[in-house]
């Protein structure tokens, strides 16, 4: 019977440890993309803090982790950025709604390719 106890609780602590462990993992690569699509936007496509109205991760599909931004003077619109082959992109709008003017922030010349 205490042999039974302690494989149980070995077996649940590990379940335990693996559950925390990849819940730790799934969050720090949404803090991870938030951080450097913020960084991105600043640094390579120089816009200002005051430029974002609100910047958040998610779990996408095709690409894993994503940032979805809102700018200031474009409310209506949610642009979507992720991480290819280790730089930030802009996934959303896409290259096909070229011809759709609404969206003010698109990054032009994107290639979707390589996904």
């Amino acid at each position: 019977m205490r042999k039974f106890a302690i494989i149980f609780s070995v077996i649940v602590g590990a379940l335990l440890l693996y559950l925390v462990g990849t819940y730790g993992f799934v969050k720090y690569q949404l803090y991870a993309v938030k951080k450097d699509t913020h960084e991105y936007l600043i640094n390579k496509r120089n816009y200002g803090e005051d430029d974002i109205y609100k910047i958040d991760s998610k779990i996408g599909s095709g690409i894993k982790y994503q940032a979805t931004i809102i700018f200031e003077d474009e409310k209506v619109h949610v642009y979507d950025y992720g991480k290819l082959n280790g730089k930030i992109k802009q996934l959303f709008p896409y290259p096909e709604m070229e011809k759709d003017d609404s969206y003010k922030h698109r990054e032009r010349g994107w290639d979707k390719t390589h996904l």
